[in-house]
């Protein structure tokens, strides 16, 4: 069976399970025309006990992306001031080495569906998010055109599993049948002396092919043997006939000679 891979998204909601977390993804700066720009990611923490901690996470697919990044520290500044935490996330070798990520990040890589910690971000002093910033965040809490409604998920598991069960229902019962198959051709070889193996059928003489044998078993399961048998002593008991009229014409012959 074939691995299930799993979404960036589907990691980091394990990562920041629903109940403790907000996972939004693409978190515009701002809300309405005067966003400029959006975080991958930003998990809010929801239980005063953990701090109510709000992380950021931004994702890069390469090293070039990276590299741009690193150039341009300010792009991040209008997320990374309201953060807690903030994160690089990559989930492809050689994207970025440890030595370069800046003393005010961590650092999320996603391997094998799980999320290690490469570096540990500080903690840092987030400034308070404005009501701008709120409503963007909201808003993509909010969205669900690309959500899934948890009933849905749920029915399309079952339905996946129900289609393996039946996958594997139907190989059981195809692993019976060749068995009992198996059963029947040994035993039709030991009572009758044929294999019916593919790679002895030519070592039988007089060219013998399963097709004869078909037709001769036939013969005998539909009762027609008994037919043949009769026909064929019928047919001997008229050869016997003419053969005694000829000898009998033949003695009269030699009588006259």
């Amino acid at each position: 069976m074939s691995e299930v891979k799993l979404t960036t998204e589907q990691v980091l909601m394990n990562k920041f399970p629903a109940n403790e977390f907000v996972l939004i993804k693409e978190v515009s700066n701002a809300s309405g025309f005067s966003r400029s720009r959006s975080l991958d990611y930003m998990a809010i923490n929801l239980w005063e006990s953990r701090g109510l901690a709000v992380i950021g996470i931004e994702k890069k697919g390469n090293r070039g992306d990276w590299q741009k990044e690193m150039k341009s520290p300010e792009k991040q500044e209008s997320h990374f001031k309201h953060c807690d935490y903030f994160y690089l996330l990559t989930d492809k070798e050689g994207v970025a080495k440890l030595e370069e990520i800046p003393v005010t990040w961590g650092w999320y890589h996603i391997k094998g569906g799980k999320v290690f910690t490469m570096k540990q971000a500080p903690k840092l002093s987030p400034q308070p998010i404005g009501r701008s910033l709120m409503c963007a965040m909201l808003k993509r809490a909010a969205f669900k055109g690309d959500y899934v409604h948890k009933d849905t998920f749920d029915s399309l598991v079952e339905d996946k599993v129900k289609e393996k069960t039946e996958k594997f229902q139907d190989r059981d019962r195809n692993l019976r049948e060749l068995k009992e198959l198996r059963e029947l051709v040994d035993e039709f070889e030991q009572s009758s002396g044929i294999i019916l193996s593919g790679r002895f059928w030519n070592k039988y003489p007089y060219g013998t092919k399963i097709k004869q044998v078909g037709e001769a078993v036939a013969l005998i399961l539909n009762g027609k043997l008994e037919e043949h048998v009769k026909s064929m002593e019928r047919h001997k008991r008229s050869f016997e006939l003419i053969t005694k009229t000829i000898e009998e014409h033949q003695e009269k012959l030699n009588k006259l000679l």
